[in-house]
């Protein structure tokens, strides 16, 4: 079965994987010129909000063939509010970077892939249709799920951010929860 993968993120390359180790060797095609060619950021993964696995990284390995190297285990989390400061300390995460970092997880994916990547593609859904018996939407877009019929968006997300410089601890992240600094949200760093 020929089968066709739009997107080499997470997402995509992560159904690459799986599909190569059920004997499948799907090809992606990837509008952009690398994985995860996106700006780099840092994310958090929180054990407590994995339920009902503790560590999804090992997780992730031992049922798919995925494997992730976080940047650091979380050890400690520093919350502020307007006038208080508390810390959690514990083994209670990762964190890890995203985007066209050598080591983001797009990145860490793109090289466990045996299967060929297509960059700076054009092709479009309708277009691999017509190549391949399968074709797996893995964008950051829905336009093609909600034409198709197979997705629905009830809601929609608008995202705000800076580009914060600075040293910081990768094994120690900070939330604010100001009213006045961040008002409908919770800021990381």
């Amino acid at each position: 079965m020929r089968t066709a993968i739009i997107g080499a993120g997470l997402s995509g390359l992560s159904c690459a994987i799986y599909l190569e180790k059920h004997g499948l060797r799907p090809v992606i095609f990837e509008r952009r010129r690398l994985p995860g060619d996106r700006f780099v950021n840092g994310e958090a993964i929180f054990h407590a909000l994995n339920r009902p696995y503790n560590d999804c990284l090992p997780y992730f390995e031992k049922e798919f063939g995925i494997a992730l190297k976080p940047i650091s285990v979380i050890e400690t989390m520093t919350f502020y509010s307007e006038n208080k400061r508390s810390d959690i300390k514990g083994n209670l995460g990762y964190t890890n970077i995203r985007g066209r970092h050598p080591d983001s997880f797009e990145s860490q994916l793109a090289a466990q892939v045996r299967s060929d990547i297509i960059y700076n593609s054009d092709k479009t859904y309708d277009d691999l249709l017509k190549e391949f018996d399968r074709v797996v939407l893995a964008t950051d877009d829905a336009e093609d799920a909600c034409r198709l019929g197979n997705f629905r968006a009830d809601l929609t997300v608008s995202l705000r951010g800076a580009t914060v410089e600075g040293s910081f601890v990768p094994s120690n992240p900070i939330a604010w929860l100001n009213n006045s600094f961040a008002p409908q949200g919770i800021m990381y760093n």
